[in-house]
């Protein structure tokens, strides 16, 4: 069935008269006019009416003619009656009310595409802006967002699991169709990649904290009624994870950053460890090397030779190490500049995020001494071995 023929069943319907509903069929009397019998042809081939008209008199039915076999003569001497048939599948329905149409399993798997209400003569589709049809609408979203949390169960339950079970069932009646609810702002919520798993987890939280003291069957119902409030309790526990979810990961990124700096800090004096450790060896092989003998010029020009090698490798020594400083002291100035960032952004966490750059800053300053004891070293040993070789000339 399709729209056009909704229409068609609904416009057939408002010509019966004497109507009587028996469970899925509607009888009703009928007065001839060529067009409604094309129209019941029409619904003859959707099986949506019997394939003929029925001829009483009085109470005795005399005969059943097709659509195409009918003429005006016989309605003029009897009473004409067709049957109609009801239809709940393929997005349109055709049902007494809303309260027989909500039943359905159906209209809970798929939303409808239209539907007319023969109780009321209400032809109803989701252009047509009814409040109780736009409404219907909101809830089948509601339903669905409730069973992407839920886990797998039979007809309209749904079973929520928060620590335990917590069975909901889509019980809905024509009255709560009155209720008007801002689903869409929800549905964005949880249809959001961003923390989508976080965002159900709080949304099964707050389902259950809202209905495990409801009874089983009202709990759709009273979260509808209750909807604004629910709403409002989760956005506001994901703005608290948010915040938590932030803090976690500043802390993450300033523990990895101070972690970070203290190792690159660590890095520029071991460097150079290894050839400040040669520098005593180097001067001490240099001192054996020294001899006093006036007269000898070649050995003069050896203890010259040992002495400018001795200051060649102290300057090459220092020039590494003051090379070092300025490597130092752009680290320093780059952790300075993140961690005053972070300190403003999240002053909640600035006496911590302070802390680690004053850890920062002491391992810094530990290098900085350490390159400094290794240049008076240096220079040191370098003096005593030309003051050594002086006194050998």
């Amino acid at each position: 069935m399709d729209k056009t023929t909704l229409q068609i069943f609904s416009k057939i319907y408002d010509k019966l008269e004497s109507t009587k509903a028996f469970d899925n069929e509607i009888e009703g009397e009928i007065a001839f006019n060529q067009s409604l019998l094309d129209d019941l042809s029409i619904l003859g081939k959707n099986e949506l009416c019997q394939p003929h008209i029925s001829f009483y008199k009085g109470r005795q039915r005399i005969t059943d003619k097709t659509f195409d076999e009918v003429h005006e003569e016989l309605f003029k001497k009897y009473t004409a009656k067709v049957t109609l048939i009801t239809f709940k599948e393929g997005g349109y329905f055709i049902c007494e009310n809303w309260n027989t149409l909500l039943q359905y399993e159906s209209v809970w798997k798929q939303p409808i595409n239209g539907v007319f209400l023969y109780g009321s003569k209400r032809l109803l589709f989701a252009e047509s802006q009814d409040s109780r049809f736009n409404n219907y609408l909101n809830l089948f979203k509601l339903s669905k967002l409730i069973e992407k949390a839920s886990i797998p169960a039979s007809g309209k339950e749904r079973i929520i699991i928060h620590g335990e079970a917590l069975h909901i069932t889509n019980n809905i009646n024509e009255q709560l169709l009155e209720t008007d609810i801002d689903i869409n702002t929800l549905e964005d919520f949880l249809t959001d990649e961003l923390h989508q798993e976080a965002k159900i987890n709080l949304f099964r939280g707050e389902v259950f904290n809202l209905l495990h003291g409801i009874g089983k069957e009202h709990r759709f119902e009273y979260l509808v009624t209750h909807f604004n409030a629910f709403s409002s309790r989760l956005l506001a526990s994901y703005k608290n994870f948010i915040n938590d979810y932030t803090f976690d990961k500043v802390r993450k990124e300033y523990q990895e950053k101070k972690t970070e700096y203290i190792g690159r800090s660590n890095k520029i004096f071991d460097d150079i460890s290894t050839k400040l450790f040669s520098i005593p060896a180097g001067v001490w092989l240099a001192i054996t090397q020294i001899k006093q003998d006036t007269s000898n010029s070649f050995q003069n020009a050896q203890n010259l030779a040992v002495v400018l090698a001795v200051i060649s490798m102290s300057l090459i020594i220092i020039l590494m190490i003051s090379g070092q400083f300025k490597n130092l002291e752009a680290i320093r100035n780059e952790y300075k500049g993140l961690f005053e960032r972070l300190s403003r952004e999240y002053k909640e966490e600035s006496e911590e995020i302070n802390k680690a750059y004053n850890e920062i800053e002491n391992r810094g300053n530990a290098v900085w001494w350490k390159l400094c004891a290794s240049n008076i070293a240096t220079i040191s040993l370098s003096i005593i071995t030309i003051t050594l070789a002086v006194y050998a000339f």
